[in-house]
């Protein structure tokens, strides 16, 4: 999967046009990563919310890999999911009956 998302963003990084593919792949990030225990406390309705917000930041963002830097896209796709679920989870807390964000989210 890592590989094949790389050649995605490389491609999108050439053309400036995200390919079915990559949408694919970045969902299917976002989803592998909203199954996870942490992501357990949140109701359906902020679930939705993040992966809305995962995937916009996902396809705004990815373009910036480089691949001279690191080889592992998929690490850096999943930083940004994290940020994107973290930011959207916070500016829902009070929805959620969080106190602290912070202690019940580690990205």
């Amino acid at each position: 999967m890592n590989m094949a998302l790389q050649m995605e963003i490389i491609g999108y990084r050439e053309t400036d046009n995200l390919t079915m593919d990559l949408k694919m792949l970045l969902m299917e990030l976002i989803w592998l990563e909203m199954a996870k225990d942490r992501y357990k406390f949140i109701t359906d309705n902020i679930k939705i919310l993040c992966e809305a917000e995962a995937y916009i930041e996902c396809c705004k963002h990815c373009i910036h890999y480089n691949p001279e830097k690191s080889d592992n896209a998929r690490a850096y796709v999943i930083q940004i999911i994290g940020c994107a679920f973290a930011k959207t989870i916070k500016t829902n807390a009070a929805e959620l009956g969080l106190k602290k964000t912070i202690t019940k989210i580690k990205v």
